[in-house]
């Protein structure tokens, strides 16, 4: 084995912000695009996986098989998940900012869900099994304060 710093930077800095958020669950996400993104599984946001075009700030759907957003023409023939136009910017936000600043971003609860549903399914589906811990992160989010999640 060998040691990731990377990793583990990011790590050491997502914990060190933790204790100075309201919103572990958003820093929780954070962690889990930017992990991604270190590991080399970074899903495309920026244009569509299918034909390359430019995404517009409409809704737009997201392949967890292909690796990234596809545009509402290219949504037609394969399948994706809807991904509205905040939940695109504040996944964007997450892999060109730190977490400090990821910390600091008020999220409507839908919005959280929203982004919490795509990752999951997205980890889900390069993992290819569900993820054991979850139904245990699931019940510590549920024992924490609301103001914490």
């Amino acid at each position: 084995e060998q040691p990731n710093i990377p990793v583990f930077e990011l790590l050491a800095e997502t914990l060190e912000s933790a204790g100075n958020t309201e919103n572990l669950e958003l820093l929780s996400r954070y962690f889990e695009l930017c992990l991604l993104k270190t590991m080399g599984f970074q899903p495309q946001l920026r244009v569509c996986i299918s034909c390359g075009t430019e995404l517009k700030a409409v809704t737009n759907y997201f392949s967890n098989t292909l690796g990234g957003t596809l545009c509402p023409n290219c949504a037609a023939t394969a399948a994706g998940q809807p991904v509205s136009v905040n939940g695109l910017k504040v996944l964007r936000f997450f892999t060109e900012n730190n977490s400090c600043d990821a910390s600091r971003l008020k999220l409507s609860v839908t919005l959280n869900k929203e982004i919490k549903l795509l990752l999951s399914n997205y980890l889900r589906c390069l993992l290819e099994r569900e993820i054991k811990c979850a139904s245990w992160l699931h019940q510590i989010e549920i024992s924490l304060p609301k103001n914490r999640l």
